[in-house]
C-alpha cells in the first residue's frame, strides 16, 4: 500500500511494482492459503478482492479492524473487531 496515493501495488521480484487499484483502506488482510484474496477495512465497511487486490466489492460485514492471530496449530487466522 503506498501510503500518499492510496494505491495498493504488489511485486513479485521486489523490483518492479504493479498498481493494483485505489482503495482507502485503514488494514490489509491477506489470506494465507488464497493470496489472490483481500479484506480491507474502510469507512465504507469491510471490503474484499477475490483477483489480487484488483478490483473490490463490500463483502457485507459492518466496518471492522481485523487482526491477525495464530491458531493452536500455528496457522495464521483473522479475528474481526467490531468499531463501536
Amino acid at each position: 500500500m503506498d501510503s500518499i496515493s492510496g494505491a495498493l501495488i504488489a511485486s513479485s521480484d521486489r523490483t518492479t511494482w504493479d498498481s493494483r487499484s485505489q482503495i482507502d483502506a485503514y488494514d490489509l488482510a491477506v489470506d494465507p492459503k488464497r493470496a489472490d484474496t483481500i479484506l480491507a477495512t474502510a469507512e465504507r465497511g469491510v471490503q474484499r478482492s477475490t483477483d489480487g487486490g484488483r478490483t473490490w466489492q463490500p463483502s457485507g460485514a459492518p466496518p471492522a479492524l481485523l487482526r491477525p492471530w495464530r491458531t493452536a496449530h500455528g496457522e495464521s487466522a483473522l479475528r474481526r473487531h467490531p468499531i463501536r
